[in-house]
């Protein structure tokens, strides 16, 4: 007997296996894909995938994905999640066993030529709104200016923060194609709240915002990964960042 046959396929690692694609509709079946991008075959199981509002909401048990296949599960169905993504916006966590992470900021839910958009993400999390292929490669990134003049591509550009990996400070930089309110949070790796950098109004250009790895509370967080979001006019990007000691 084989090392694979006696313990089974290692389990997956994020970055390498990662929601690619999330489909949400106020009139459809909703849907989240994950796809192993690695060699190799391995196991989701003890993973968890959530939404901000319901942590802990669906833990995967004995699942294997095939290397560079997908697992697909549909919103309410047998061994699979029952959280209601929201169609206006939300954010999806996939965590491991251990507690590394990653999120995906799920834009609103847009229909072009009667067809209903997905949403496609790569690895890092950048996303862009694609026809539905669901347990299949993404198609491509498709624009919404051509029926949604209120909501371009470049509304809103988000900077990796620098330096990165930090201590003690670092910097973000946003742009605005026009003026609104903002909202810039920053989590932990388990999804959960840890500080709020700005919220309210301003002005359309470039922001700068400097975070000192604080919370809310004014406490020095630990070292590890975070992510910052940045939400404008219901639509929200989001990137990783590393705080060291």
């Amino acid at each position: 007997m084989s090392l694979f046959e006696a313990t089974g396929p290692n389990p997956c690692i994020i970055d390498s296996t990662y929601i690619s694609e999330v489909f949400t509709s106020d009139n459809s079946e909703n849907y989240i894909e994950i796809f192993n991008s690695s060699a190799y075959d391995c196991s989701l199981e003890g993973f968890n995938l959530y939404i901000e509002e319901e942590p802990n909401n669906f833990i995967f048990e004995e699942l294997v994905i095939l290397a560079g296949d997908f697992w697909l599960g549909y919103e309410g169905n047998a061994s699979s999640f029952v959280f209601n993504i929201d169609s206006s916006g939300d954010e999806i966590w996939l965590v491991d066993s251990e507690g590394n992470s990653s999120m995906v900021s799920v834009g609103p839910s847009y229909e072009l030529s009667d067809i209903q958009l997905s949403q496609s993400f790569q690895s890092d999390g950048i996303g862009c709104y694609t026809s539905p292929t669901p347990g299949d490669i993404n198609s491509e990134c498709v624009t919404l200016t051509s029926y949604n003049k209120d909501l371009v591509p470049k509304t809103i550009f988000l900077n990796q923060n620098y330096p990165n990996p930090f201590n003690p400070n670092t910097s973000i930089n946003y742009e605005l194609s026009i003026s609104g309110n903002v909202i810039l949070s920053v989590y932990d790796s388990r999804g959960r709240f840890v500080k709020s950098l700005f919220s309210g109004f301003k002005e359309q250009g470039a922001h700068t915002v400097t975070w000192n790895g604080k919370d809310d509370n004014g406490i020095k967080l630990s070292s590890g990964i975070y992510f910052y979001v940045l939400g404008f006019n219901g639509l929200s990007i989001s990137k990783k960042l590393v705080m060291m000691q």
